[in-house]
């Protein structure tokens, strides 16, 4: 007895020592294996082209880092874990039973089958009706809500019945589902316990009347794990399925991880500190196109002079329509003769940031800015909404007018003296007032940069240095304004007939 006990104690001890260590384990690895995924899922995220940024809903890159985040961190973990237990749980107690009956090999492997065939029609049909308890209990707390905000109204039009009727007939369509869903239930369970008794059955009788070397405690054993087995086979078909469902986190978040990246900045490639220094820009043999598999919207061309020119960088060179650079296909563009392609966006758009995030300039000279950018003729201290270098900024300027955000967008490369500035519809759908301002900002404040500026309204263009005008994707003029439209039949010189400002067009077109 003592012998008995001793064993039974070892065994304890050493199953308790075995579940620590697979505790510590699954702990430790769930949470490393976590850090990693979520931290490549942020590089990969932060590192993605601005075009996968401005075309995945934000919503759904929330749902990635919050929802299945989470769903890596704790459920898919552990019905990893109650997979792998259940799965040697079950093989313990196959074995268990061909150890005593080696015949029934088989006839255990059968069983098994079967009972996944079953648990896999059980999970098919569960799926569905489970979607239809969900689309029917949406509807009945939404009536339940709607009646509660408006008992009063109901009462006051003697309603109610009409009301109950309604709560009625939802709570019917979800009853019916629930019903369904509790069938399923009973529909496989009545079907697995049958197979476990059948198979049970089965192996009592060949121990008790062909396997008569076996005692009765080894017989009760054997017909115990062949209990348990049959019966485990529906829990262990519904973790497996549970694991797959929690697995599409996993698979959901491999596709963002899984995103192309833009370039790594490369230091041997990095332009210098004072880049650009100047505003010469080159481009040759140039193709453009919004993706991959996007049409291209230039069909390899190269800017003609002066654009290419080194004799005055500063020129200001209007476009017409917008010129998408997300894709640079073979061909060379360059700012001062550093090849934009051969360096990472990143270094790129270094000269694009927030010009005073550390406060390197004093007050004077951010004043000086936004009364260079005019926002002083739109305002003065008095008004309400005056807004100074105190004011607050909310998410994307929000609490500013469209604008007024532009004038702080100039007030921006004032401050920072860029040397190339590409303006994008920078007097769309703004006031007269404003639209003033910014040309008055952009005549007199910027006129020793290189503006290249995408325009719909002729006015802002006529005295440009250089006018280029795309059409299809393809450059059909690019002159002065004064030459284009002395061109009987030019593209540019249609456009400025057409407008009702003509007269004044043309005299800008001249005077310039």
């Amino acid at each position: 007895m003592t012998s008995y006990l001793g064993i039974y104690g070892f065994i304890c001890v050493t199953g308790i020592g075995f579940f620590t260590a697979a505790l510590v384990i699954h702990v430790l690895g769930s949470a490393r294996a976590s850090r990693r995924i979520h931290d490549r899922l942020i590089k990969a995220v932060l590192g993605a082209p601005l075009r996968w940024l401005d075309s995945t809903p934000v919503g759904r890159i929330i749902a990635r880092f919050t929802q299945d985040i989470r769903c890596i961190d704790a459920s898919l973990p552990n019905e990893c874990r109650n997979l792998a237990e259940l799965t040697v749980e079950e093989l313990a107690r196959l074995i268990g039973v061909i150890v005593f009956a080696p015949v029934f090999t088989l006839p255990g492997a059968a069983v098994f089958a079967i009972g996944l065939w079953l648990g896999q029609v059980y999970m098919t049909a569960q799926m569905s009706v489970k979607r239809e308890m969900s689309n029917a209990r949406s509807p009945l707390f939404s009536h339940f809500g709607a009646a509660l905000q408006g008992i009063t109204s109901i009462r006051a039009y003697g309603v109610e019945d009409l009301f109950k009727t309604e709560a009625l007939k939802r709570v019917d369509k979800y009853t019916r589902s629930g019903r369904a869903f509790y069938s399923l239930n009973r529909w496989v369970c009545i079907r697995t316990d049958a197979l476990g008794g059948l198979f049970a059955s089965a192996l009592a009788t060949y121990l008790v009347y062909y396997q008569v070397s076996v005692d009765a405690s080894d017989t009760g054993f054997s017909l115990s794990m062949a209990v348990a087995f049959s019966g485990g086979i529906i829990w262990w078909v519904r973790i497996l399925n549970e694991f797959e469902v929690q697995g599409n986190s996993l698979e959901r978040v491999q596709d963002y991880v899984s995103v192309e990246q833009e370039p790594e900045s490369v230091p041997e490639k990095a332009p210098p500190a004072y880049w650009p220094a100047s505003g010469h820009i080159v481009a040759e043999n140039l193709t453009a196109r919004y993706s991959k598999d996007g049409p291209a919207d230039r069909q390899r061309q190269e800017l003609p002079d002066p654009v290419a020119s080194t004799d005055d960088p500063y020129r200001r060179q209007r476009v017409l329509r917008r010129d998408p650079d997300t894709r640079r296909e073979p061909g060379r563009t360059a700012l001062e003769h550093h090849d934009h392609p051969s360096a990472a966006r990143a270094d790129e758009r270094h000269g694009q940031a927030e010009p005073d995030p550390f406060d390197e300039y004093d007050d004077a000279v951010l004043n000086a800015a936004l009364r260079s950018a005019g926002l002083d003729t739109l305002q003065s201290e008095d008004d309400e909404g005056y807004i100074g270098l105190e004011s607050g900024v909310s998410a994307g300027g929000g609490n500013f007018s469209l604008g007024q955000r532009q004038i702080l967008a100039l007030a921006r490369a004032i401050v920072r003296r860029s040397k190339v500035l590409i303006l994008d519809e920078a007097t769309a759908a703004i006031d007269y007032n404003t639209d003033t301002a910014i040309q008055k900002s952009i005549r007199t404040e910027l006129k020793d940069r290189t503006l290249i500026i995408v325009a719909h309204r002729l006015q802002t263009i006529c005295d440009a240095d250089k006018i280029m005008v795309l059409e299809a994707g393809k450059i059909v003029e690019f002159d002065s304004p004064a030459a284009l439209l002395q061109k009987e039949s030019g593209a540019f010189k249609s456009l400025v007939d057409e407008s009702g400002d003509r007269d004044a067009l043309y005299a800008m077109a001249k005077g310039h």
